[in-house]
C-alpha cells in the first residue's frame, strides 16, 4: 500500500513535464512550480471584470528557495521569470453562506536564454462572501 502511494505521488509530481515534454528533451525541459499565497485581494467590480493586487507579504516558493517576499520583491521575481500574463479562463462556482471558489487559467511566457515557452499557471482563488475579499490559494505554474 504504502508503495502505491509513493509511486502515485512520484506519477502526479512528474507527470506535468511528461505531457509537455516532446521528443528526446523530456528530460531538458523545466517543470516549475511555483505556489503564492496571498493574504488579500482587491476586486474590482463584479466577479467578470477579476482585477486582483497581491498583498504587502507574499509568501513564495520557488524551487529550493524559501521566504516572505514584499509585494515589489515578489513581482520583481515573477517578472525576471515571466514576460507577459494573458488571462485566458476565468471560473467560479459559489455555495450559499460559504466561500466562493475560483480558479484562473492564465497562460505565461517564459523569458529564459532568449528561449520563449508557453507556461500555464493555475490561479486558486477563495472569495469570503461576509468581507467581500478574494483570497489566493495558490497559482500552481506547470511546464
Amino acid at each position: 500500500m504504502l508503495k502505491q502511494r509513493i509511486f502515485i505521488l512520484f506519477f502526479v509530481a512528474f507527470l506535468p513535464s511528461l505531457l509537455f515534454a516532446q521528443g528526446n528533451n523530456r528530460q531538458k525541459l523545466p517543470t516549475m512550480h511555483i505556489f503564492v499565497t496571498v493574504k488579500k485581494i482587491w476586486m474590482g467590480g463584479e466577479a467578470k471584470k477579476l482585477q486582483p493586487l497581491l498583498s504587502h507579504k507574499i509568501s513564495l516558493n520557488l524551487g529550493k528557495q524559501k521566504g516572505r517576499y514584499s509585494k515589489e520583491h515578489a513581482i520583481a521575481i515573477l517578472n525576471t521569470y515571466f514576460k507577459e500574463i494573458k488571462t485566458t479562463e476565468f471560473k467560479y462556482y459559489k455555495k450559499k453562506m460559504q466561500l466562493t471558489k475560483a480558479s484562473a487559467l492564465c497562460s505565461y511566457r517564459l523569458r529564459r536564454s532568449g528561449k520563449k515557452r508557453l507556461k500555464i499557471i493555475y490561479v486558486y482563488l477563495v472569495f469570503d462572501a461576509k468581507k467581500r475579499k478574494w483570497l489566493i490559494g495558490g497559482i500552481n505554474i506547470i511546464g
